[in-house]
């Protein structure tokens, strides 16, 4: 670990770099629409085109270049809108009175620089979804099925074993429905991977947000006010750039990825006040739902798991939850399992209070201006980035186990509180108690936003550019993020003063006043810190989502040496775990799943982690063999995207 700075020195150094490196704070929301120059070539496929570059820009130039690119789009051709005919979603009505000023703008055709973040997330949602249900079922995904897929495994070889195994679970899908349920089970799991789960903060008390305001006003509203809470920290841009969130924010993420392939998920929520949500809405989120049919399969974002039903390799359904409220208490943990104090199941869930259904629609996705984008993109161009809640909620009102549908009001918290800190961070030179309660964004998210190298690595990641094209001049992930691990020495970083020859492309300047060099320099050290420990992680992740096990665990087992922050540690058991299972070491992998089983409080994916234990422990005494080379370890033959070889 690097030795402690004083807080004052941190702050003042982090920013200076990051003035340093033309990557200060992300420019507020500004109107370019006057910008009426007309280009000669295609102006709309040269800006879409610039989105899907496997090549990452600073954060200014690629809001920039979009907004200024579309707004020159739609002044060349203003019958484009002209002709459009669009019309408020109605479902906006169902939004509390706190966020209704964000609506004002949503008839404006002029482009913003924050939708440039937000069209870059809708690409990644758009290629991550079509590569994550092309591939297999990533093996033991559902622990109930193993036992079925193994033997649709040894039927018909064209057939995929899960859909097979899934179908025979659930006889009362069509093939139609079938498809959409495996292809929801895909998107799922691929979240729970790669968002790493962060505690779901409670909502801010008025002495809360008295104390840790950034922003200075009238308002008491936690959003408005700078004030963490649930679900609302994080744009879904940034909860894959940054690859964490709370449940709600994974929530959004794999409702977003469902959006992409035509799913329908939604968040079930409860009439009834707790302080996990806002109490302006009087409503307590719980789990999402996949709706299928008249069907509202259950997937649990803090657990990382389906709710098991009670028949076996069954997914509950909310009709079953309601007819059996005992598959909740099931997932309480026993004292065998955890001496845990919050041992039980998270939430404790009143099955008799009625059911709200959210459905999460981005502010962006619900303005004039994106339906009629949308509209123009063809072809390999075409991305989803407009939506009509109020059609989901026309089906969602049929089902009598629906009481009311809204939209999800966490996505509009999200720009209430993002506001709140751009305009923080437009203080925190002057201001040292601001600048002391925003020093987290500078060690969580602003070496993400201004590392270039960094965030075009996990872009390919996103766009599925994960190997190096043999004879191409071009890297993929994982060599971009392994260069940034054995290039980012502790030799290099610790002595980088010494360093002399690299020192100006890092802002490092011989004639800057020795106080200020030493700030600097010790903040570019914490930068490299950082970045190699984000790499370290996400290259573990791509040998794991590329099927390699066997190497996501070695660069795995490097994370605690190089994660100075400790921003992956809780994740990675859990990653740990699920490549063990890949290679048929369950032993394993339940030891993985089972730390901190006994912490006073566990950690955020602990509970999911024990559960997923339980799931495999159930599975081995009825169908397990016992592998010699591994001295006995119960191993089980389960199906996977290679077959495995005989014994």
């Amino acid at each position: 670990m690097y030795p402690p700075i004083c807080p004052a020195v941190r702050i003042v150094g982090l920013f200076a770099v990051c003035l340093t490196l033309g990557c200060g704070p992300q420019a507020a929301v500004v109107d370019v629409s006057s910008q009426t120059q007309v280009a000669t070539t295609d102006v709309l496929g040269v800006t879409i085109d610039y989105l899907f570059s496997e090549q990452q820009f600073a954060m200014t130039e690629i809001e920039e270049k979009v907004s200024g690119g579309l707004s020159r789009w739609i002044s060349a051709d203003p019958e484009t809108v002209a002709k459009f005919d669009w019309l408020p979603d109605p479902l906006l009505e169902s939004l509390p009175p706190e966020v209704k000023p964000l609506l004002d703008d949503l008839a404006s055709e002029n482009f913003k620089t924050s939708d440039a973040h937000y069209l870059q997330g809708q690409i990644w949602l758009k290629s991550l979804a079509a590569t994550i249900v092309a591939r297999p079922v990533v093996r033991n995904f559902w622990p109930p099925l193993s036992r079925q897929v193994d033997l649709a495994n040894n039927g018909d070889a064209g057939e995929d074993p899960f859909a097979a195994a899934l179908q025979a679970a659930h006889p009362e899908l069509s093939a139609d429905q079938l498809k959409q349920l495996v292809d929801a089970c895909k998107l799922f799991d691929w979240t729970i991977r790669n968002v790493l789960l962060l505690e779901r903060t409670a909502w801010p008390s008025a002495q809360e947000v008295d104390e840790e305001s950034v922003v200075s006003g009238e308002s008491k509203w936690p959003p408005s006010c700078g004030v963490a809470g649930p679900g609302y920290q994080r744009f879904n841009w940034q909860l894959l750039l940054y690859g964490r969130g709370d449940d709600l924010e994974r929530g959004r993420i794999f409702a977003q990825l469902a959006h992409q392939r035509n799913i329908d998920v939604v968040q079930l929520a409860l009439k009834t006040q707790s302080d996990s949500y806002a109490p302006n809405e009087q409503l307590t989120p719980w789990i999402n739902a996949v709706v299928i049919g008249e069907h509202l399969f259950l997937f649990d974002t803090r657990l990382g798991l389906p709710i098991p039903s009670s028949a076996d390799g069954r997914i509950a359904t909310m009709a079953e939850m309601k007819a059996n409220p005992e598959l909740l208490k099931s997932l309480d943990l026993s004292v065998s399992e955890s001496t845990s104090d919050d041992s039980n199941y998270w939430l404790q869930v009143d099955l008799a209070s009625p059911v709200v259904a959210l459905i999460d629609a981005p502010l962006e996705s619900l303005s004039k201006r994106m339906a009629v984008l949308e509209r123009n993109l063809t072809g390999a161009q075409r991305v989803v980035c407009s939506s009509r809640p109020s059609q989901l909620a026309e089906r969602l009102k049929s089902n009598p186990l629906i009481q009311d549908v809204r939209l999800f009001s966490a996505e509009f918290y999200v720009h209430q509180y993002r506001d709140a800190l751009l305009k923080g961070l437009q203080q925190i030179r002057f201001n040292a108690d601001i600048a002391e309660k925003l020093f987290w964004m500078f060690t969580d998210e602003e070496y993400v936003d201004n590392y270039v190298r960094l965030r075009t690595a996990k872009n390919k990641y996103f766009l599925n550019k994960l190997e190096s094209p043999p004879g191409i001049e071009r890297i993929g992930a994982k060599e971009m993020f392994s260069q940034m691990i054995v290039r980012y020495t502790d030799d290099l970083i610790n002595n980088l003063q010494q360093y002399t020859t690299i020192h100006a492309s890092l802002g490092l300047h011989d004639h800057l006043p020795a106080l200020e060099f030493q700030q600097r320099l010790e903040a570019v050290k914490n930068q490299m810190r950082l970045v190699r420990g984000d790499a370290n992680y996400f290259l573990s992740l791509c040998h794991l989502e590329s099927d390699n096990p066997s190497t996501a665990l070695i660069w795995l087992k490097r994370v605690s040496a190089l994660d100075n922050r400790d921003h992956w540690k809780n994740g990675v058991p859990y990653l740990q775990g699920r490549s063990q299972e890949m290679l048929n070491e369950f032993a394993q992998a339940i030891a993985r799943y089972e730390i901190g089983k006994d912490d006073e409080k566990l950690a955020p994916q602990t509970h999911g982690n024990l559960i997923r234990a339980r799931l495999l422990k159930q599975l081995l005494p009825t169908n397990a063999s016992r592998d010699p080379k591994s001295g006995g370890t119960p191993r089980v033959v389960g199906w996977t995207s290679h077959r495995v070889p005989p014994e």
